[in-house]
C-alpha cells in the first residue's frame, strides 16, 4: 500500500475551509454567550445550569483550538511548527474529554434527583468541586497524547 494521496482541488479545499469556519464561528459565538446568560441571569443559577455553562464554555474552548487546524488545511502546512502541533493535540483532546466528563455529572446530577431524592443535597453538591475534578481528571488522561505523537508528516500535502 503506497503512502500517496490524491491531493484535493483547490476548490474542494476552499469550500471545506469555508463550511468550517462558519461552524466554528457560530459555534464559539452561540456557546459564549449560553455561558454569559447562564452566569450573569441569577434565575439560571441552578446547579444543572453550571454543568450546561461549563459543557458550553469548555465546547466554546474547544472550537476555539480548531482554528489552527482550519487555517492549516486551507496553507497546505502546518502553522506552528511541532510543539505547537502537539500543545494543540493535547487541548483539542483535553476539551473533549472534559466536555464528556461534564455531560456525565449532568447524568448523575439527573440521576440523583429524579432516583435518589433524598441524597441530591448531600452528594456532589458542589458544582466547582466536581468540575475541578474533571478538569484534574481530563489533564491526566490527555498527557500521553502529546508524547505520543510525533512529528507531523505531510504524506497527503502536495503529494504529485
Amino acid at each position: 500500500m503506497d503512502n500517496k494521496c490524491d491531493p484535493l482541488s483547490e476548490t474542494l479545499i476552499t469550500a471545506g475551509v469555508i463550511m468550517g469556519s462558519i461552524v466554528i464561528s457560530v459555534s464559539i459565538f452561540m456557546n459564549l454567550l449560553l455561558t454569559i446568560v447562564i452566569f450573569t441571569d441569577p434565575k439560571l443559577r441552578k446547579r444543572s445550569n453550571f454543568y450546561l455553562g461549563f459543557f458550553s464554555l469548555s465546547l466554546c474552548l474547544f472550537s476555539g483550538w480548531l482554528i489552527p487546524d482550519v487555517i492549516s488545511i486551507k496553507t497546505g502546512n502546518w502553522v506552528g511548527g511541532n510543539n505547537f502541533c502537539k500543545t494543540s493535540a493535547f487541548f483539542v483532546e483535553f476539551f473533549m474529554v472534559l466536555s464528556t466528563f461534564i455531560l456525565l455529572w449532568v447524568c448523575l446530577d439527573r440521576y440523583l434527583m429524579i432516583f435518589k431524592a433524598n441524597v441530591y443535597e448531600t452528594i456532589f453538591n458542589n458544582v466547582l468541586v466536581n468540575i475541578t475534578v474533571s478538569v484534574f481528571f481530563a489533564a491526566i488522561l490527555c498527557i500521553p497524547f502529546p508524547i505520543i505523537y510525533s512529528n507531523r508528516e505531510k504524506t497527503c500535502i502536495n503529494s504529485n
